[in-house]
């Protein structure tokens, strides 16, 4: 998987923001730049190993070889840990993963398998004549029902609010 030049939306403990790989280290910027306290980069070299916690909010740690601990919270928990897996290879750095009950890679790939049905079953059920706008609320509208953001009925009526134009 190419790393480099990635990008990811994440939370960590201090702040949300996002987390950029480059060739060497992953870097972490607040979203807020009154948080600029909170950004920090850690090399692929450094990492001891990867910690993996499934559950509402799925947790990634990084434990680097001095013994400090980066906490990354996302959704998109197993292309995170792909993508700095990629970055240690890179690095020849021996990568470690503890995993909880849930394999990681079947973790994602049901997360991808959901996603792509909601957003299937919002262009089956507009017309070909949706607007790219409406489109990109159907899609972002799904993703908030799938991350448990919005409830199911919430989810259905701004859903039938959108559609409803198309009918």
């Amino acid at each position: 998987m190419e790393y480099i030049g990635q990008r990811m939306i994440c939370d960590t403990k201090g702040a949300d923001g996002n987390v950029y790989f480059t060739a060497d280290y992953l870097e972490f910027r607040a979203r807020d730049s009154r948080l600029d306290h909170y950004n920090f980069e850690v090399y692929y070299r450094d990492i001891d190993k990867i910690e993996y916690y499934s559950g509402i909010k799925k947790t990634v740690v990084l434990v680097l070889k001095d013994g400090r601990r980066y906490y990354f919270y996302m959704y998109r928990s197993g292309t995170f840990m792909e993508l700095v897996k990629s970055g240690m290879r890179a690095h020849e750095s021996d990568t470690i993963i503890e995993a909880d009950s849930k394999e990681v890679q079947e973790s994602e790939a049901e997360e991808v398998r959901e996603e792509t049905e909601v957003v299937e079953e919002t262009r089956e059920e507009a017309s070909r004549t949706i607007t790219d706008e409406d489109l990109d609320k159907l899609e972002r509208l799904g993703r908030l029902h799938k991350d448990q953001v919005i409830s199911d009925e919430e989810f259905n009526a701004q859903k039938e609010s959108i559609l409803s134009k198309y009918r």
